[in-house]
């Protein structure tokens, strides 16, 4: 007997109304995930298409949600899991670091939208760091 593949949850009805309370437009949520269109957040909600778990973990984030809640009522954080384990891996060295570097890169954008001039001082010395670490690009 083979194993069971993990079930396949569609997110278009959760992720439409989270997407909605947060005051987000299907734009807005396209632009802080880094898509380049809006076409895609409104394929998932019309449940055309399903994202990959990373990507279900990083518009959770800028959500504010757990990824559980975008897969409606009654989804365990344990079936997320399952749903990750099945994915096939997207780094060759193990596990993916995009999930991480996508959360990271969503709670920076957070705090960035909450800034005001009394911040810049701090921005410009992270974006200084940023530059010298990577050379003066």
């Amino acid at each position: 007997m083979s194993p069971r593949p993990p079930r396949r949850l569609p997110v278009g009805p959760a992720l439409a109304a989270l997407r909605q309370r947060a005051g987000l437009t299907q734009a807005d949520l396209a632009e802080r995930l880094g898509l380049l269109s809006p076409e895609t957040i409104s394929r998932y909600e019309r449940g055309e298409r399903e994202p990959r778990v990373s990507s279900l973990r990083r518009i959770a984030a800028v959500l504010g949600v757990a990824p559980e809640e975008l897969l409606g009522p009654g989804v365990a954080p344990e079936e997320v899991h399952a749903l990750e384990v099945a994915e096939p891996v997207g780094h060759p060295y193990g596990a993916d670091p995009a999930p991480e570097l996508e959360r990271l890169k969503a709670q920076v954008q957070a705090e960035l939208d909450e800034m005001d001039q009394d911040e810049l001082p701090l921005l410009r010395a992270l974006v200084a760091g940023l530059g010298a670490r990577r050379g003066g690009r």
